[in-house]
């Protein structure tokens, strides 16, 4: 690049500014990543642009030097011309009429004769020749007004013209580009002639993609922001900045705009691994891309950054790998866009990714913040956290073990939950989630909305997770439109969730988008009395649908999670037995919610028999469901007990329209007792054993009253 620079800068001849036109020219190297910001590849760059010196144009040095249009040493040499005094006088050389006529002059023959002249001694006397006091008079010479008229000298155009005027501003341009690794499937060979199908990321189909929708600022020296601006589609940058300054490009992980319609957006990258994190995880220095110095010019110019990935070939370079907080927020990118499709007038809130090298699923035993602030994440590889001063998305990033910014699909499956939690409705709770769990009808649906919407966002139904030795070791793929023979379906089953999700989507995207997005961010679904479920969703979904696109529904949930469309409601009243649960086992499945009536006392039950998981407490009828109706308002009692059973810690969740109205836990063994004032309306709850010890495997049972005061 640098030759390429040279070859540039001699083309053009200016040989008195070659020194700034490659200091300008340069690519520079990257610096190490961190809370100052990676530095990034330059491209050609420099002084020089479209309107800059080009071929053609006269260098300095060449053509008239300045001031005088004859160079020094020409023209009359010094003390040549006419002697002072000398010149003819006034009135003097030959008057008019005179002089030798027509035809006159010595004619043939005559002259002076052989011999003939002054002779020896004649000529003038001494004393002789121009008295004094003759010659040119004073005043003589060339008159008042002689020498080169008006208008005469080097005629227009000649000599060198006065310089140019500098312009105030001059308009710098580029592209910004990141490199992106895939995902992809490959055979690995295991010994013996056998293979296994793993996944990683494949460096030798690394591309240079555009970073969209960025911010970028010329910085001067004083690290000032001289102008901004943000990337569109292509990663293309426009800047007016002041000329002949020294300055240095900055892009910033932030994706942040709006729009003419009202619509916002604002999301960012940050270091968790900082000491800004660990006092205030708002304050942790984002991530930046710092280009090469170079001084603005006279003329527009040309400056593309690029951030790479750090491959080697068998490792990243830390100081060069720059490309990871711009490969997640591009792919944020396409969920915005997506989402704006629908909505064009969307506000999203303001969002922060914490990302690090450093980050890794460890068994951190410290508050979540102390851990985060160490790169230790807890029980997962990615996951979003909605409360606290660390509210946000977490990603690992460290290399040989897992690595988040190139997997997409796990990335936009997390920001559908961050979307939930705001725009529309989610009463998850969270926790380990894996295919073949029988889970949580509230987990099950979030999870497996959140594997059909990135496949959505994408629209490819594969999901790829690399991980491992180079990132090379990761398992199979999994689709979300083809069903696992091995998982349940029903509506408590991840993967039966997303594939009616998906197959319907994917059965007339034009028709089923619109409907799926404008069900998620409806009234009517947010504030369903029920729980979030595939029974509450795909009610309200209903509703928006017509005749034949409702057959096509209720035939895919039937098909995939054993739920009759044409029964349907948000409590799921109807819902048959699957087949997957024995008979002797419905009671702990079915009905879904078990009404509780003012004055009634109510025995229910939860189990940890129905999955293999002890530990999590997320899984099918680990929490049993209630609904209550409050005919009049006033104050109530709840009372959670169990007489016999003296290791029952009752704990209970319960929600209005989508509100939270009770989240209690005893402190103890023993009852639970909540008096609060309730208004008019349908309840749910969700009770469940508060501590219950992996070791622990009976059930827990709970004597239920509410009463009005």
């Amino acid at each position: 690049m640098l030759a390429k620079s040279l070859r540039r800068c001699l083309r053009a001849g200016w040989i008195a500014l070659l020194l700034v036109a490659v200091a300008g020219c340069s690519d520079s190297d990257l610096d190490e990543i961190g809370p100052q910001g990676p530095n990034g590849e330059q491209g050609d760059q420099g002084p020089h642009g479209p309107q800059g010196p080009g071929d053609g144009e006269t260098p300095p040095g060449d053509g008239t030097p300045p001031s005088d249009g004859t160079p020094p040493g020409s023209g009359t040499p010094p003390g040549g011309g006419t002697p002072p005094g000398g010149g003819t006088p006034p009135g003097g050389g030959t008057p008019p009429g005179s002089g030798t006529p027509p035809g006159g002059g010595t004619p043939p023959g005559s002259g002076t004769p052989p011999g003939g002249g002054t002779p020896p001694g004649g000529g003038t006397p001494p004393g002789g020749g121009t008295p004094p006091g003759g010659g040119t008079p004073p005043g003589g010479g060339t008159p008042p007004g002689g020498g080169t008229p008006p208008g005469g000298g080097t005629p227009p155009g000649g000599g060198t013209p006065p310089p140019e005027k500098i312009p105030e501003k001059v308009q710098l341009s580029g592209q910004i580009t990141y490199d992106r690794v895939p995902a992809v499937e490959w055979w690995q060979d295991i010994g013996g002639g056998r293979r296994r199908l793993r996944t990683k990321l494949d460096y030798d189909q690394t591309s240079r993609q555009p970073v969209r929708g960025m911010r970028v600022e010329a910085i001067d020296a004083r690290n000032a922001a001289l102008a901004q601006t943000v990337t569109d589609e292509s990663g293309r940058y426009t800047l007016q900045v002041p000329s002949m300054t020294q300055m240095t490009l900055r892009v910033s992980a932030q994706l942040k705009g709006d729009t003419q319609e009202g619509a916002r957006w604002d999301f960012v990258v940050r270091n968790n691994v900082s000491d800004e994190y660990a006092a205030d995880p708002k304050t942790a220095p984002m991530y930046v891309m710092n280009g090469s110095g170079f001084d603005s010019g006279a003329a527009n110019s040309v400056h593309d950054l690029h951030a790479a990935s750090g491959w080697t070939g068998d490792k990243y370079d830390g100081t060069k790998r720059v490309a990871p907080p711009f490969a997640i927020l591009d792919t944020i990118y396409l969920a915005v866009q997506r989402m704006l499709e629908m909505d064009k007038n969307r506000k999203f809130d303001s969002f922060i990714i914490y990302w690090s090298p450093q980050n890794r699923v460890a068994d951190c035993k410290e508050d979540g913040q102390v851990c985060h602030a160490k790169g230790e994440m807890s029980g997962a590889p990615a996951y979003v956290s909605h409360g606290g001063l660390g509210a946000g998305m977490y990603l690992v990033g460290k290399e040989d073990v897992e690595t988040m910014e190139y997997t997409e699909a796990v990335l936009l499956h997390e920001w559908t939950h961050y979307f939930e939690h705001f725009a529309s409705r989610s009463d998850s709770i969270g926790g380990a989630h894996s295919f073949g769990n029988n889970l949580d009808m509230r987990v099950a649906f979030g999870e497996g909305l959140a594997n059909a919407l990135s496949s959505i966002f994408r629209n490819d139904p594969k999901h790829l997770r690399p991980m491992g030795k180079q990132q090379a070791e990761g398992p199979p793929g999994y689709s979300v439109i083809e069903p696992r023979p091995t998982d349940p379906k029903t509506w408590y089953g991840e993967s039966a969730v997303h594939n009616a999700l998906y197959r319907f989507y994917s059965s007339m995207p034009e028709k089923t988008w619109p409907g799926i997005y404008q069900t998620l961010v409806s009234k009517e679904y947010r504030e369903t009395p029920a729980f979030t479920s595939l029974h509450s969703f795909a009610t309200e979904l209903r509703k928006r649908l017509d005749a034949a696109d409702q057959a096509k529904l209720d035939t895919i949930l039937d098909s995939a999670t054993q739920v009759k469309g044409s029964i349907l409601d948000a409590y799921g009243t109807k819902q048959a037995r699957p087949t997957e649960i024995k008979e002797a086992d419905k009671d702990w499945v079915l009905p879904i919610y078990t009404e509780l009536k003012v004055g009634t006392p109510l025995n229910v039950c939860a189990t940890k028999k129905l999955d293999s998981d002890k530990k999590s407490l997320n899984k099918l009828s680990n929490h049993r469901y209630l609904r209550f109706n409050i005919p009049t308002a006033g104050r109530y009692r709840l009372t959670i007990k169990n007489d016999t059973d003296t290791t029952v810690q009752p704990s209970i969740r319960a929600l209005k329209q989508g509100k939270s109205i009770w989240g209690r836990s005893a402190a103890r063994p023993g009852p639970l007792q909540i008096d609060s004032a309730l208004e008019v309306g349908n309840y749910v709850a969700a009770v469940t054993q508060g501590r219950w010890p992996e070791e622990d495997t009976n059930d827990k049972c709970f004597n239920i009253t509410l009463t009005q005061q």
